[in-house]
């Protein structure tokens, strides 16, 4: 299998990362990392696959206790990007705040299904034989209870804490019994 194979898929620097860490069974033997992986993903996609503009509608839909006015928002809003028109679609069949907050977890998952299939498509292309374990790993990661705990710290402004420990460079280059060293 090829190491570079995650760079040929085309989407973003940061999801070719979770694909990276996705291929690597060190990787997926540690599902925290691919969790983060996955966070980092989500927030980038909410956060640079989305304008000023509806990032504020967004967050006035949350607050909006009026149907009519809500849908007023919407219908003046013009999409400026593929996820924004995914987006603006599920938001158009939507009601109340909880229904927008559902509309913004749908887009997130449409696309985090189109770079899941460019992916596969990649995992064929290259080969890779242990395909449904990747994709399984992957799946995992970034699934829809997850997607809804990005959306909730997105619209409210807040940020997701990495669950995987950092890497303890010690233990990762020289493990053993630490007793001896502290003996020096």
């Amino acid at each position: 299998m090829r190491d570079d194979l995650h760079k040929t898929a085309k989407c973003p620097p940061v999801w070719q990362e979770l694909f990276r860490l996705g291929l690597n069974a060190a990787d997926r033997a540690n599902p925290e990392r691919l969790d983060d992986a996955a966070v980092k993903a989500c927030e980038h996609e909410l956060n640079v696959g989305l304008s000023k503009d509806l990032k504020s509608l967004l967050r006035r839909l949350r607050d909006q206790p009026s149907f009519l006015a809500a849908h007023e928002l919407i219908a003046g809003y013009e999409p400026a990007t593929p996820f924004e028109v995914t987006l603006m679609a599920e938001l158009k069949a939507a009601t109340g705040a909880d229904g927008f907050r559902a509309a913004l977890n749908k887009a997130l998952g449409h696309q985090r299904e189109s770079y899941m299939r460019e992916f596969d498509c990649r995992m064929v292309e290259g080969r890779v034989y242990d395909r449904a374990a990747v994709e399984a790993a992957l799946r995992s990661a970034v699934t829809d209870p997850r997607i809804s705990e990005m959306c909730d710290a997105f619209l409210q402004r807040q940020r997701i804490e990495p669950k995987a420990e950092g890497l303890n460079l010690d233990e990762v280059l020289a493990p053993g019994d630490k007793t001896k060293e502290q003996g020096r």
